[in-house]
């Protein structure tokens, strides 16, 4: 099974340009970047993943990768961020690892 955690950057919202690709694969431990210029080389790898992270992929990330680099990546493979956050190797979750604002 392929699992991978996924990034990608854009110019805004209202996407008509991907600025990188981000993936992570959380089994094997290997990070796959794809830049302008090897962008299109990202479709191969999110279309064989069994399951893909995001932080908002159903809302943002598929339908922005369809629309632009005609990527297929059906609703059933996708998870939210709660996962990729569970995947990072800490022993303990939670705001309170990131620090507090006084």
């Amino acid at each position: 099974m392929k699992r991978l955690a996924v990034d990608i950057e854009t110019d805004g919202l209202d996407a008509k340009r991907i600025y990188c690709v981000v993936a992570r694969d959380l089994d094997e431990k290997r990070t796959y970047t794809f830049t302008p210029n090897t962008i299109e080389n990202c479709k191969q790898l999110l279309e064989s993943a069994d399951i893909l992270v995001f932080h908002n992929g159903v809302s943002f990330d598929a339908p922005v990768l369809k629309r632009l680099l005609n990527i297929n990546i059906p609703l059933d493979k996708i998870r939210g961020l709660t996962l990729c956050v569970k995947a990072v190797t800490r022993s303990k979750h939670g705001a309170s690892l990131w620090g507090t604002t006084r």
